[in-house]
């Protein structure tokens, strides 16, 4: 390592220069990044033949110079072109008809498609700033996060039950949001039309910002799916109430209560009115709600699930569904360093969700070296070992799947 590269690696591992990227991604990319485990992954099971040679990546070099349509024919030639030009970022595309490098070389040119990718989903916490008081625009905390925790949950949910999917990784972005990558081959092999199936069958939420209540329900026609993530949210719906006072000043108890119906509104401002706490205030809304239906049995129907409508309203994921439809759409590769915050794209589980101030980042890894076993791969003995054993815990599974045999005594850095 230069001593320049020490230098700059001595600071506060909560601080972030993006000028030190020239020199540490080198480093980072030489010793942390896991070649062996990513390839295994894109090569589906390490059968030959699964046709890795014709996914596309791309790369984003420091100059914000841009090159799509990279190809490779094996893990180590990944490795050493990654090594070599050392991105930024480096983004996962679909598998092609055709190896992406010879695509100008194809005739007719229309025969060059894309015709398999994982099915992405990716969530952006900018799209809840109308829901969220701590931050907005890409600043997070741990106050946001519920919110991605929710989303994480209820998509994980829909996907397993609702579409039987099994594989499914989860990643931290490096900033403000999280990917979804869906790999079983069922998915993989979806055409558009049926992404966006998917996708649209995900979405519950209508219209912009400030267009008042953005769900609306019929108790008796209220799909499983809804019900389920009403569940989850209800689980959840005081520690984001703790966290964002929806009634923590005027302007918020005005626009909560332009969720309300005309009908009931002057109830629920005047229930909620004294209350001190958002937890009382709210038990005080669901009260009023609940006398009001018993009362007026007639006109109950426009209300009985205002309650979970707002919930809904406030918690429900918001889905960037243009990334989900198209098979061309390219995602950031997990294990990425973000090049803004330096933090790196870990895997996660829905079971344990990620805290984002709380990741290995380019920096803390570089200070680590010194620590690590010379021997043996620094990522296994590092502040990524946790993110490591869930990459490889959803490795070693996606691999039974193809290939029935239990993968436990494989070593996963082998190519």
């Amino acid at each position: 390592m230069s001593s320049d590269v020490v230098e700059k690696s001595s600071k506060s591992v909560d601080t972030f220069d993006s000028a030190w990227l020239q020199d540490c991604l080198p480093i980072y990319y030489r010793k942390y990044f896991p070649f062996g485990p990513f390839f295994r992954w894109l090569n589906y099971g390490g059968i030959k033949g699964s046709g890795f040679n014709k996914r596309e990546f791309s790369f984003t070099l420091i100059g914000d110079i841009y090159i799509r349509f990279q190809s490779f024919k094996d893990g180590p030639s990944l490795e050493k072109e990654i090594i070599a030009k050392s991105p930024i970022k480096i983004d996962i595309g679909a598998l092609y008809t055709h190896d992406p490098r010879n695509r100008h070389t194809i005739h007719p040119a229309a025969s060059f498609r894309p015709v398999q990718r994982e099915l992405v989903f990716d969530i952006d916490m900018t799209d809840y700033d109308e829901v969220r008081y701590c931050c907005q625009g890409a600043q997070v905390c741990e106050n946001c996060w519920i919110l991605m925790d929710i989303a994480v949950k209820i998509i994980q949910k829909a996907l397993a039950d609702d579409f039987g999917y099994e594989h499914i990784l989860w990643v931290f972005s490096g900033r403000r949001g999280i990917h979804a990558w869906v790999c079983d081959e069922s998915a993989r092999t979806l055409t558009a039309s049926q992404r966006s199936a998917v996708a649209e069958y995900l979405v519950l939420l209508k219209g912009g910002t400030d267009v008042g209540r953005r769900v609306n329900l019929n108790d008796n026609r209220i799909h499983s799916s809804v019900r389920r993530a009403i569940n989850i949210i209800d689980e959840h719906f005081f520690k984001y109430l703790s966290k964002h006072d929806i009634f923590g000043n005027e302007e918020r108890v005005q626009k909560f209560l332009k969720l309300i119906p005309d009908i009931i509104r002057d109830e629920v401002e005047k229930s909620i009115a004294d209350l001190e706490t958002a937890k009382d205030k709210w038990r005080a809304f669901q009260a009023t709600v609940k006398t009001f239906c018993r009362k007026n049995s007639q006109k109950s129907w426009q209300i009985s699930m205002l309650a979970e409508e707002i919930q809904l309203h406030f918690c429900y994921p918001r889905i960037d569904i243009a990334v989900s439809k198209g098979l061309n759409h390219l995602l950031k590769a997990p294990f990425c360093v973000h090049p803004k915050t330096g933090k790196i794209c870990v895997p996660f589980t829905a079971d344990n969700m990620i805290d984002p101030n709380n990741v290995p980042t380019l920096n803390s890894l570089i200070e680590e070296l010194d620590n690590v076993p010379a021997s043996k791969k620094p990522y296994r003995h590092s502040s990524m070992k946790d993110s490591i054993n869930v990459f490889d815990e959803f490795l070693k599974k996606l691999e039974r799947s193809r290939t029935g045999r239990d993968m436990e005594n494989l070593s996963l850095d082998d190519w």
